[in-house]
């Protein structure tokens, strides 16, 4: 079979077509005097100007003389720019409790399609399956089968189990009245576009009382790249901690930050693979773990694994030594903590205000915006959070009784699913 033909080629070949049954029907002659007498036949027939013709006759002609052969170069193809979906910590805290209520409300499994219709229904989301479908692994989510070959969107359980560590912690330490601070950094450009170039650094704590005094530090950074997390590091964020902020926490007070890889640093970390065997010895000597000198590097590495020794941060050390604990949130929890809607209204703030602000002045309307931050705001954003703390409580002691149910309802109904979601479609999310 030929090459199928586009749209432009079909129809100037209709076109001459035409030309040609109408010369036939008048009965004329062709005068070939010239090729600019040919270019204007040609331009006739096909509806292109005499200029385009000309210069296709050229290109053609001399591609025959060069390259033995008929070839024309193609236009270039506009460059397809793919619509950035934006997803801010505060709506993925909004889906993972839209999926809770989908069991608890509706009694059915939520689909990836029927998910995505409700989002985009409800003004949450708005973006293709297969960007959804990519969204929830992030998140943890995975579609489980069980029996009958059906499937059952659940989170990972090392998940559940570190969600429910996390609130047994912080309820515990609300009970000994405690005073939480979280702390967080956030980004923002230089322009409204994520790009490469320079960027703001902020970051900020606060407990229920208020946001901490004098302890936000805005930072100009020139990123060399796009990952905003280039322009945050160890070094930065202790200083900030060690200077402007451990002297200002009330004591014994409880810090809550994330798990970004600068908050995590770790004293004396484990050897791995890639360390020095004189390095793998020192780190045992510091263990007080026995080991003989002809041992090989496979052999200290096992002696590593077998060594039962819980990571310490640097951060944490930094905390402790004045009176401090520290709590990681769980991961892919952004909503556990209330400086992300901080962010939200100050970005907010920040785009309604201006278009074409340069970094310098959005230093000073950042300034402004927080002098201007109500401590009864901030406040509404720290009870919002424990309520969303209690919900995922609950939530969680009741699913267990939840999701049996409908497994079992899975199981006596026929194969196919009740939304017509494809089985292919949500085992692509399966492991």
């Amino acid at each position: 079979m030929g090459r199928a033909l586009s749209r432009d080629v079909k129809t100037v070949i209709f076109k001459v077509a035409e030309y040609f049954k109408k010369r036939k029907a008048d009965r004329e002659s062709f005068e070939y005097k010239s090729d600019a007498n040919i270019a204007n036949i040609v331009a006739e027939a096909t509806g292109y100007c005499e200029k385009t013709v000309r210069n296709v006759m050229k290109a053609g002609i001399s591609s025959a003389e060069n390259l033995g052969r008929l070839k024309f170069n193609a236009p270039k193809k506009p460059k397809v720019i793919k619509k950035r979906h934006v997803v801010d910590d505060i709506d993925l805290g909004v889906i993972r409790r839209k999926i809770y209520q989908f069991y608890e409300y509706e009694k059915r499994v939520p689909s990836v399609r029927y998910l995505l219709t409700t989002l985009k229904q409800e003004g949450i989301l708005n973006c293709g399956r297969e960007f959804l479908r990519n969204l929830l692994h992030t998140m943890g989510y995975r579609f489980q089968k069980c029996k009958l070959k059906r499937h059952v969107l659940i989170e990972q359980p090392n998940i559940t189990v570190l969600r429910k560590k996390y609130l047994t912690q912080i309820r515990n330490y609300r009970a000994q009245n405690r005073n939480i601070y979280f702390l967080d950094e956030t980004f923002i450009n230089a322009s409204q576009e994520v790009s490469k170039g320079q960027r703001l650094v902020i970051l900020h704590a606060g407990c229920r009382t208020g946001l901490v005094d004098e302890a936000l530090t805005i930072l100009k950074s020139d990123a060399k790249t796009a990952d905003c997390q280039a322009d945050m590091n160890e070094s930065i964020f202790y200083k900030w901690v060690d200077e402007k902020l451990k002297d200002k926490l009330l004591p014994n007070s409880v810090v809550v930050m994330d798990n970004a890889s600068y908050h995590s640093v770790q004293v004396d970390k484990k050897p791995n693979i890639a360390s020095l065997k004189t390095e793998i010895q020192n780190w045992l000597r510091r263990q007080n773990v026995e080991f003989s000198e002809n041992m090989t590097k496979a052999e200290l590495l096992l002696l590593i694994n077998d060594t039962q020794k819980e990571p310490v941060y640097r951060i944490d050390e930094l905390l402790k030594a004045h009176g401090h604990t520290v709590m990681r949130l769980p991961v892919y929890h952004p909503d556990l903590n209330p400086i992300e809607l901080l962010w939200a209204d100050i970005k907010n703030n920040i785009a309604q205000n201006n278009i074409n602000y340069s970094l310098d002045e959005k230093i000073d309307l950042l300034n402004k915006l927080f002098s201007e931050f109500t401590v009864e705001k901030w406040q509404g954003f720290y009870d919002h959070v424990q309520k969303i703390e209690n919900n995922y409580w609950d939530c969680d002691s009741r699913f267990d009784n939840i999701i049996e149910p409908i497994i079992i309802n899975l199981q006596n109904d026929s194969d196919s699913s009740s939304d017509g979601e494809s089985e292919d479609e949500e085992e692509s999310m399966s492991e």
